[in-house]
């Protein structure tokens, strides 16, 4: 088993990751070391080149590019060109409470990768237009924002709109994330954006609740939800399989099968549609692990597979359903 979670990237023990109930100005940080809201400092980059054979160094050379340093820890986090207009974290989240003052939140949470130079801070939100119930029971879940930024220079500056079951506090992923909001810059306009995208996924979130109670009245038994994870298998040679992304090796597809009864019984889901799903949604939440005790699983390489995964599952040709 040991062997199976280190191919996956996967880990047993379930590690909380959302708080709840946390205030609207409220931080919650969740399994990193470092405060995204460092102060960056932006230092021109210069390089000392050889002078002869014997080692010694000419004078120094610029390298035309600039250095950003979390002032903090004085590590580097980015390498930026001269001309670059830097948004900082801090920038980008004052912009976002302004546009979304008066809005309020369930949960936020704050991810980073290893060295702090790119950051996600996912936020929960609690307003009755913004929560849905699944199933005809208590089966909550909720729009959910995801802002990111990174200091590679490379990287737009993003606001993803998606959603959120509370009962598991899993991420619901794979259906088009509602909608993206891409931007270089803090154009002016910006907060009118941000409004207009709340707005435009709302109206969407509605849409998609129904087919999630749909889907909690589809049948799906785990004979069915096996032989979707089979078909995702880089051995599959069934015709059928063609229609699927090949993503996993049969160690990978064996785990997430074993973990299909753990997961329905933990929840207390049903052998429905919209109980598969949810499977998949956990185990990317919850079995995820890091090999830095710093980094968050949202930039691991087991998270983007099983982002494939789900968002594969929640577009499966209507046929295979």
């Amino acid at each position: 088993m040991e062997a199976i979670q280190a191919e996956m990237g996967f880990a047993q023990e379930v590690k909380e990751e959302v708080a709840v109930a946390v205030g609207v100005e409220e931080k919650v940080e969740v399994g990193i070391e470092v405060d995204p809201f460092f102060e960056v400092g932006r230092f021109p980059l210069v390089a000392k080149l050889p002078r002869s054979e014997d080692g010694t160094f000419g004078p120094q050379v610029d390298a035309g590019y600039d250095l950003l340093v979390n002032m903090d820890t004085k590590a580097p986090v980015g390498l930026i060109s001269p001309g670059y207009n830097l948004v900082t974290n801090q920038e980008l989240i004052d912009v976002f409470n302004e546009a979304s003052a008066g809005v309020p939140k369930f949960a936020i949470t704050d991810h980073m990768n290893s060295n702090g130079s790119a950051w996600i801070r996912q936020m929960v939100f609690d307003a009755a237009n913004m929560t849905y119930n699944i199933g005809g029971s208590n089966d909550e879940v909720r729009v959910m924002l995801e802002i990111s930024n990174s200091y590679n220079g490379q990287s737009s500056l993003e606001l993803r709109m998606k959603m959120w079951r509370q009962v598991c506090s899993n991420g619901l992923m794979g259906w088009g994330r509602l909608q993206t909001l891409r931007f270089k810059h803090l154009v002016s306009n910006l907060i009118d954006r941000i409004k207009d995208l709340f707005q435009l996924n709302i109206e969407h979130a509605e849409l998609t609740a129904r087919v999630w109670n749909e889907w909690a009245d589809t049948p799906y038994p785990q004979i069915k939800f096996n032989d979707f994870i089979d078909m995702h298998r880089v051995s599959a040679t069934d015709e059928s399989s063609k229609a699927f992304p090949n993503l996993l090796s049969d160690r990978q597809a064996t785990f997430i099968k074993d973990r299909y009864e753990p997961i329905m019984n933990e929840f207390g889901d049903e052998e429905t549609k919209w109980g598969a799903y949810n499977v998949l949604t956990a185990i990317s939440t919850h079995d995820i692990k890091t090999r830095k005790a710093d980094t968050s699983h949202l930039f691991t390489a087991a998270y983007a597979r099983m982002e494939k995964l789900t968002g594969s599952f929640y577009n499966q040709p209507e046929n295979l359903h």
